[in-house]
């Protein structure tokens, strides 16, 4: 099973995906219409901690990079800080959908 931190991680990632969708045209099946399972299943079933909100911060370095390769750096500035709040959005969701008394997930190791 992976890691709480890793499952929260990819839970933002595909919620930033489905705030900018509206970016790209899309044909037939998205990635947003598969990744909706995955937030459904990190929401009811993944196992969650209260994280640190540093791990929001290392969660920036893989889109930052791709961003910055494919589009202009102020608009790869631009979604990486919206990917950002919505990476503080989730450890807002782990925290409160954490079970009572469970630890903090320890940090950066």
């Amino acid at each position: 099973m992976p890691r709480p931190v890793v499952l929260a991680g990819l839970a933002t990632y595909v919620a930033f995906g489905g705030l900018v969708r509206h970016l790209v045209e899309a044909r037939g099946w998205s990635v947003w219409d598969l990744s909706f399972a995955y937030l459904i299943y990190w929401v009811a079933w993944a196992p969650k901690l209260p994280l640190a909100y540093r791990y929001a911060a290392l969660w920036l370095l893989p889109p930052f990079l791709y961003l910055t390769y494919s589009l202009k750096f102020a608009d790869a500035l631009a979604l990486t800080v919206g990917c950002y709040i919505t990476g503080l959005a989730t450890i807002r969701a782990s925290r409160w959908l954490a079970p009572a008394g469970a630890p903090d997930a320890p940090c950066c190791h």
